[in-house]
């Protein structure tokens, strides 16, 4: 617990934070509808990132929806991604 005002408690959360969910990679840069995408390695990535019909990658690869709990939207897996990629919304 990092304070206490009035009966709330705040806590912190320690160690890196990341927006890969499994898979390696690293999210470099985020901007108005792209991703951008660095040292992804592996057979797929997985982000936290809610999965929306038309994500595109450029360049281009397999994206599917990833229902990782039955009590949450579905996330964003990427099949064979490329090692630096962006993802977007279809133009």
């Amino acid at each position: 617990m990092l304070a206490d005002y009035g009966g709330i408690e705040i806590y912190g959360v320690e160690g890196q934070r990341t927006f890969v969910q499994s898979g390696t990679g690293r999210v470099i840069g985020r901007d108005f509808n792209q991703i951008e995408l660095s040292g992804v390695r592996g057979p797929a990535l997985v982000l936290r990132y809610n999965w929306v019909q038309g994500l595109e990658t450029v360049p281009p690869s397999q994206i599917e929806a990833y229902q990782w709990s039955p009590d949450f939207p579905p996330l964003v897996r990427i099949i064979n991604p490329p090692t630096n990629f962006t993802l977007r919304l279809e133009r």
